[in-house]
Parts: structure tokens; sequence; C-alpha cells
């Protein structure tokens, strides 16, 4: 890099480097592979914005991923379905957007569950399963060797909770 590199973080075989952004005011980030960093070859950082849950009651599927995520809803739209006004084209939003948020969509039809892409949500411990089946989600299936279980939220979406605090020793 020509300019300043602000910091370098490098992990294996990757690096994410913060440069000038008077050099690359477009991508501040880069992300290159280490054994080429004298080649300088760079690479910039995509980033993930939102994640869109589609259902035929956003309404009531946002409360679900609200609590579960703990993020809370847009005051506009919290105050809108307080109020009966939420659109039935209206999605609703979770968090913030100049962050990493999620989009509770409305959708005439749903694909069927297990569709192209789906969450994997962490949980912190056993009662966190507890919270799940209070919210109304739906166990489906369990990992044999206990890394994570398929549960359905209350319109049949599949997710995986990952429960480490649950994984079977493994044989050598």
């Amino acid at each position: 890099m020509d300019g300043e590199t602000v910091a370098t973080i490098e992990v294996g075989d990757l690096a994410l480097v913060c440069a000038d952004r008077r050099e690359h005011p477009e991508a501040p980030f880069t992300f290159y592979p280490t054994h080429t960093h004298t080649s300088r070859r760079e690479f910039p950082v995509p980033h993930l914005e939102a994640i869109t849950i589609h259902g035929q009651r956003p309404a009531e599927l946002a409360r679900f991923w609200s609590d579960l995520l703990d993020l809370p809803i847009d005051p506009s739209d919290a105050a809108a379905i307080e109020e009966g006004t939420l659109g039935a084209s209206e999605a609703v939003l979770l968090g913030r957007r100049d962050s990493l948020h999620v989009w509770v969509s409305p959708a005439d039809e749903l694909a069927p569950p297990g569709g192209r892409v789906h969450l994997d949500v962490a949980l912190d411990g056993p009662q966190d399963l507890e919270r799940l089946a209070a919210l109304g989600a739906e166990p489906r299936w369990a990992d044999p060797a206990g890394r994570w279980r398929v549960y359905a939220d209350p319109e049949g979406n599949l997710f995986c909770a990952v429960t480490p605090w649950d994984r079977k020793p493994t044989s050598p």
C-alpha cells in the first residue's frame, strides 16, 4: 500500500487492513491473503448489512425475533404495531439501520421450511432453551453430537440454536 496503514489484523492466512482513506476512500478496509502481502493484492471486504425474514404476520413474527435476538423493534414500527396501523405490505425493522439489522417482511407465499438460508443463533446456556419454548419456538431435530438443535419460529421458519455446552465427546 502506498498510503499509511492504520491497522492490520492477521488471522491465519488472511489479513484485514484499515488503510488510509485518502488512498482508498471507497473501501477503507481491505482483505487479502497474508502470503501475498508483499504483492499488495487487495480485495474490498463485503459486509452483511441486514437479514430479512419473511412471514405472513410480520408484526407477530417481529415480536418473536426481537425477543430472541434482543433487538428492539424500531420505535415507529412499534407504534404502528401498537396502533394497528402497520400496513399489510410493510416490513418491521429490528435494530438500527446503521448496524447489522433484521427486517421481518411480509410475504404472500412462503417457501417450504428448510429454504436456502437460515439463521444460526448462538445460545448462552440451557436456560435459553426454556426461553425459546416460552417464545413459541418448536423443536424439530437435535444434532446427535450436541452441536446444535433445529427449531421452527411461530411461522415455521427453521433456524439452528447452537448449543456449545451440550457437545458430546468425540471418539479418537
